[in-house]
This record gives C-alpha cells, sequence and structure tokens, in this order.
C-alpha cells in the first residue's frame, strides 16, 4: 500500500494535534462547557492557556482532586463572591494564579 502524499504529517498539524488534545484535557479538569472555554480563550488568548495549565499544576500540587473540585466551584470573597471558574472565564486567571503561588509560599490570603 502507498503512503498518503501528507505522511507523515506536518509538524504544525502535529502540534495542533498536541494542542487540541492539551485544550480538551484543561476543560475537563476545570470541567467548563465548550462555549465557556472558548470564551476564556477569546478574552484571554494563549496567556489564559499558559495560565490553566499553571493553575492546574499549583492545584494539583497542593490539594487533593475533591478539594480542587469544591474550591473551583465555591463562590469565594477573594472574587466577588464569584467563583474560581466563573472568575477565570471572566479574565480572572492571573488573579487564581496570584493567589495559588501566594498559598504555594505559605502566604496565606
Amino acid at each position: 500500500a502507498e503512503l498518503p502524499r501528507d505522511y507523515p504529517p506536518p509538524k504544525s498539524q502535529h502540534l495542533f494535534d498536541l494542542s487540541q488534545e492539551e485544550n480538551k484535557e484543561l476543560q475537563s479538569f476545570f470541567d467548563l462547557n465548550p462555549e465557556a472555554f472558548d470564551r476564556l480563550i477569546d478574552v484571554g488568548g494563549s496567556k489564559a492557556i499558559e495560565d490553566l495549565r499553571s493553575i492546574k499544576e499549583s492545584l494539583e500540587s497542593q490539594f487533593e482532586k475533591d478539594e480542587i473540585d469544591r474550591w473551583l466551584h465555591t463562590p469565594n470573597s477573594r472574587f466577588n463572591g464569584k467563583t474560581p471558574i466563573a472568575t477565570m472565564v471572566a479574565g480572572g486567571t492571573d488573579r487564581i494564579l496570584g493567589i495559588l503561588i501566594r498559598l504555594e509560599e505559605g502566604i496565606h490570603y
């Protein structure tokens, strides 16, 4: 059998597939529907993806899965009564990341 002309796929296609896979993983981790995830990316661009990656890593290094889910979905006075998820979707990934960094350093907000 003959290989298709575009085999192996172009490197850019491979990178696109990897980023799509990572985006799905982040969307699942944060329990975001596709519209909310797209809105977050529209507001923050590639920085939002970087921030989500960092937030995910920070949460996983500090907390158990059930604690992460509870924290992400519980209204918090630090975010004007919004949940961390709602804050992120509204463009506040940097605020969430800042708090998590302070927690990692032992500075309680």
